[in-house]
């Protein structure tokens, strides 16, 4: 009887241990230490930068693929010079749960330069767009940076609800002063699925209607670069193809350069 009781007690055991991994894990957790990150971080990218119209920044994409990769990156970047700042085109997670966005973020930010973080689909998953609006702030998001205006525009359809992206304020926020031109950055890119019904052609049409000299995507995990009516269209790898994009403004032109870590 004495055995049967202490078996009984173990799988007792076993069933709190496991509901208290479910609990740490759960996809509805979202209690953050971390907030407003993407803020913190441009206010550093903005107290650093040297005056001059050049401004050299690394972008990569799709980090959820290997977490392993990320290391590298980060650890490449580290022994770099001259960056001002790293773009995170999206997809920091798998499934949109907490510990995959706290993981993504202790990897990040051993960076010794300042990121940002685009929402990718995939963050949208189970919690993640709470998650992330509490940990790095709203999804759409800009700021000027000498004569650039960095634009993050949260184009995700299908796992917002199939909400239409918020055009509006995309087109308010191209409106730039004269004498500045704008770098747009994406997680969808324009021959996705999610952007049919009209949605990639209203994105490119209002960014053939102001000054724009690149925009950039994630989410297609290989590289391509096209010119479509005068403007420019960069794809962001996928971390595991072991590559980074470094982008060199100067004059108003984007210099891109592929560089394998």
């Amino acid at each position: 009887m004495k055995t049967i009781y202490n078996g009984m007690m173990v799988m007792v055991l076993l069933v709190i241990c496991s509901c208290s991994k479910l609990t740490q894990y759960s996809p509805y957790d979202a209690n953050t230490e971390h907030s407003n990150v993407n803020s913190q971080n441009i206010s550093e990218i903005l107290s650093k930068q040297q005056p001059g119209d050049s401004l050299v920044f690394i972008a990569i994409s799709d980090t959820h693929t290997d977490y392993s990769d990320l290391r590298a990156a980060v650890t490449t970047i580290n022994e770099m010079e001259g960056i001002s700042f790293v773009m995170v085109c999206g997809d920091i997670t798998d499934w949109g749960l907490f510990k995959e966005l706290d993981d993504y973020y202790h990897l990040i930010s051993r960076l010794n330069i300042p990121f940002v973080t685009l929402i990718g689909n995939h963050d949208y998953l189970s919690n993640g767009k709470l998650i992330f609006n509490k940990m790095f702030g709203p999804t759409n998001y800009y700021f000027d940076i000498g004569n650039y205006r960095m634009v993050v525009f949260d184009n995700v359809v299908w796992e917002n609800g199939n909400q239409e992206p918020d055009f509006e304020w995309f087109q308010q926020t191209l409106n730039i002063p004269k004498g500045m031109t704008s770098i747009t950055c994406f997680h969808i890119h324009r021959f996705d699925p999610q952007l049919d019904n009209g949605y990639a052609d209203k994105m490119l049409g209002i960014i053939e209607k102001y000054p724009v000299s690149l925009s950039i995507f994630g989410h297609g995990h290989d590289y391509w670069e096209e010119e479509v009516n005068n403007r420019r269209y960069l794809m962001v790898p996928d971390i595991t193809m072991r590559n980074m994009t470094k982008i060199t403004l100067a004059n108003k032109t984007a210099t891109i350069q592929i560089l394998s870590f």
